[in-house]
């Protein structure tokens, strides 16, 4: 009989964790879309009541803001959310981990925030125009808030409350748009539409003193501090690398090509990640996952895994491609100004590069969550080289096409080097998992 209620039990919890994983993709994804419709309805409300210049400019500043961010908040997200995943059902850790990591990004967000003032004060040519300095100002506010709010938000996704993670993630953009909306129908000066990013994050981090509170707590183990530190410090150049790496282009265009180019090439990038949006969705619901897994040595079940999304994944690669480049063509005609007419030949290369990019570099985050700090930040410093000198190189030489070649590069040497190094040290090899994903599966 025992046997019996114990059978019913496991069939239960099996039950629920498939169904959970259901609704946590389902959660993600919608958020993933809506965040990447309004990064692209943003650039578009921006491009028709202002102008195709305008868009290069907000791109710029929203660049040096995730870079900013990323300082801020000196990789302990990363600390954050592989300890909450590993100590998800002990109260008294999460409630240090939650508190800890809070009072440390304090410290190098207001750093980061009142060196950058400075810069912007006293070295207004360091950036590449005016506007985007003057943009940037108005984002430092928004900076400080963001940094401590990765931390807040990666907590929920380390606990695989992934509803409430992406609840988030939906708000902070909506209200966004609410704003630019508003800053737009009232006729404020452009630089306006930054401080919707500072407005909103200080909602959000209101929000999280609230929902959070159970997890804020008096500091009485005194080595969560230390573990932070250990792991965002160790973590750090390899997050701020990430980042910058994906701003790459936007930031170098910047100073080579037109105010009009620089437009038309950060709209294009824009479209292209709002529309590849299951790269990201993958990530946020693998990344507990593999934490808690690796942590107990299960790695037959994350190579079933693994073989298990590449097998779903792969098949979408050329509808999206065909349908993305169809919705591109009808969305520029209807809605952008006529600057655009012409790109459809550029987007689709940019599109091709990005989507072999995120339909395979989702792995990417496995070296830091398995514990390979310098590993993780040795691959990011040679991409980083990698992603420099060709975007320098080809897009000095061939100006807007030179973006268009270092995106496909880029994109090829980033999957390369980073199965390179998780089949090196994780000793999986996801090339041979994606050979193999129909057998055992």
């Amino acid at each position: 009989m025992n046997y019996f209620f114990n059978l019913i039990r496991d069939l239960k919890v099996k039950l629920y964790q498939r169904n959970k994983i259901i609704i946590d993709i389902i959660w993600s994804f919608l958020a993933t879309i809506i965040v990447g419709v309004s990064a692209l309805l943003i650039q578009t409300i921006i491009g028709v009541f202002f102008d195709v210049a305008s868009i290069g400019f907000y791109s710029q500043v929203i660049a040096f803001y995730a870079i900013l961010t990323s300082l801020g908040n000196f990789g302990i997200e990363n600390s954050v959310l592989k300890h909450a995943a590993e100590f998800s059902e002990n109260k008294h850790k999460l409630k240090q981990i939650y508190t800890s990591a809070l009072i440390l990004t304090a410290i190098p967000s207001l750093l980061i925030v009142v060196i950058t003032a400075i810069i912007i004060t006293y070295k207004t040519s360091i950036f590449s125009s005016l506007e985007v300095a003057n943009g940037l100002l108005y984002c430092l506010p928004g900076v400080f808030f963001f940094s401590l709010n990765k931390n807040s938000n990666i907590f929920d996704s380390g606990l695989r409350n992934i509803k409430a993670y992406s609840i988030i993630r939906i708000s902070r953009w909506l209200m966004i748009i609410i704003l630019l909306i508003y800053f737009i129908t009232y006729n404020y000066n452009f630089t306006y539409v930054f401080l919707s990013f500072s407005i909103v994050e200080f909602i959000i981090f209101i929000y999280f003193l609230i929902s959070h509170f159970y997890f804020l707590s008096k500091i009485s183990d005194y080595k969560w501090f230390k573990i932070h530190f250990r792991y965002g410090y160790t973590n750090f150049l390899a997050s701020v690398i990430s980042i910058f790496s994906s701003n790459l282009l936007i930031l170098i265009s910047g100073y080579y090509l037109t105010k009009l180019e620089l437009g038309i090439i950060s709209f294009i990038m824009t479209f292209t990640i709002s529309f590849i949006v299951l790269s990201s969705t993958i990530q946020i619901n693998f990344n507990p996952i593999f934490a808690k897994k690796w942590a107990t040595n299960e790695i037959q079940e994350i190579n079933i895994l693994i073989k298990k999304i590449f097998k779903n994944t792969l098949p979408l690669f050329i509808p999206v491609l065909f349908f993305g480049s169809i919705i591109y063509y009808v969305y520029v005609v209807v809605f952008m100004p006529v600057e655009f007419k012409s790109t459809f030949a550029l987007f689709f290369i940019i599109f091709l590069g990005q989507g072999m990019f995120f339909l395979f570099s989702w792995p990417s985050t496995m070296l830091f969550l398995a514990g390979y700090i310098k590993q993780n930040l040795i691959r990011n410093i040679i991409l980083i080289i990698l992603n420099v000198s060709m975007s320098f190189c080809f897009i000095n030489l061939f100006g807007i096409n030179g973006v268009v070649i270092s995106s496909i590069l880029i994109s090829v040497s980033s999957i390369i080097i980073t199965y390179y190094f998780i089949k090196k040290y994780l000793k999986l090899d996801i090339l041979n998992l994606i050979k193999s994903r129909k057998n055992n599966v």
